[in-house]
């Protein structure tokens, strides 16, 4: 009798740990295409997505709210409640770049006689991705990678991350993580860690560390978390120039201890 006991009370603390385990459920949906400006032309629109989406392993009311933030921040970046339906979000979004492009792309066309110029090879691609669980303090990010080209010297790209709450599958802010008046200590501690990380490559460029950004690294609402600490991300023009392409910097844990709430 006392076997079986243990037996069963290994059981149970084996199903519960897997309970406790247990990972986020999520699918992915993909699309890619080429829309000619005019019939027969050579130039047109090229866009892509492949946008991953919760599909279960939380609440149900969890995963919709989550989905529909991404619905909102990622897709069609609108303020609007858009549903939580992901795969008809891109479809959207799909269907407004091809009119756009057609309705924008053909009015210049007309400065242009008809000419099939290269300027008007628009591309247009959302790449969104869930990162790791961070199952230890509930937190879950989302990254999207966005880039569009519209005819200039060169396109545009960004990195957008998301931290959710997976208990309520509300946005995580900077506000919900530090206790009142991170602020003025987390920018200078962002300062701090971007001159060391970065000071190699200032060197190489030849320039001053102080030139080497437009202005300090700041806390943007922009940022990851993982099992080294809080990453943030300043995309091309946020803090210095197109060429050095997205800027991240991480503080640890052990860095960020004194202002974890």
């Amino acid at each position: 009798m006392k076997r079986y006991l243990l037996i069963l009370a290994a059981v149970l603390a084996a199903l519960l740990l897997a309970g406790c385990n247990r990972g986020i459920q999520t699918s992915t949906t993909s699309h890619e295409g080429f829309t000619p400006l005019s019939d027969g032309s050579k130039v047109g629109y090229t866009y892509s997505y492949s946008m991953e989406y919760l599909t279960g392993g939380l609440p149900q009311e969890v995963v919709d709210r989550i989905n529909a933030a991404i619905i909102r921040r990622d897709i069609l970046f609108t303020e609007e409640d858009s549903g939580s339906d992901v795969r008809d979000a891109c479809r959207q979004w799909e269907e407004s770049g091809i009119a756009g492009y057609l309705s924008d792309a053909g009015e210049m066309m007309d400065e242009f006689d008809g000419e099939d110029s290269y300027m008007f090879n628009w591309e247009s691609g959302i790449d969104g991705s869930f990162l790791p669980f961070d199952k230890a303090r509930g937190l879950l990010t989302y990254c999207c990678n966005a880039n569009d080209y519209m005819g200039g010297a060169h396109g545009m790209y960004a990195e957008n991350y998301t931290v959710f709450d997976t208990a309520t599958g509300a946005v995580v802010t900077e506000d919900d993580l530090f206790r009142e008046g991170w602020e003025e200590t987390l920018g200078g501690m962002l300062e701090d860690q971007a001159m060391e990380d970065y000071a190699e490559e200032a060197d190489a460029a030849g320039v001053e560390m102080d030139d080497f950004f437009f202005s300090a690294p700041y806390p943007n609402g922009n940022f990851s978390v993982g099992k080294e600490g809080i990453t943030w991300y300043f995309n091309p023009y946020d803090i210095a120039p197109y060429a050095l392409g997205v800027i991240d910097v991480t503080l640890s844990w052990s860095q960020l201890e004194s202002l974890l709430k």
